[in-house]
């Protein structure tokens, strides 16, 4: 089961542990690449310009714990 969310950057980005790298693969994301996203790429190229940043992810679960995640989180 894949679960997408989307909202604000430093809401999102600080809650991830992986992203992808410039060729496409997936790699851990430590707390420097994650503060380099949200402050350096986000808000001083983008938001300084005036433009709306937001941050889209997921996470795979097996279909098996999805009953329990999703009670675990407020039934969405």
């Amino acid at each position: 089961m894949r679960i997408y969310i989307k909202g604000a950057p430093e809401f999102i980005v600080h809650k991830c542990s992986r992203t992808y790298d410039v060729d496409g693969r997936c790699i851990a994301m430590d707390p420097d690449q994650s503060q380099y996203i949200t402050h350096d790429i986000m808000y001083k190229k983008f938001t300084s310009q005036g433009l709306r940043v937001m941050a889209f992810a997921y996470k795979d679960i097996p279909i098996d714990d999805w009953d329990n995640f999703r009670y675990n989180h407020n039934n969405f």
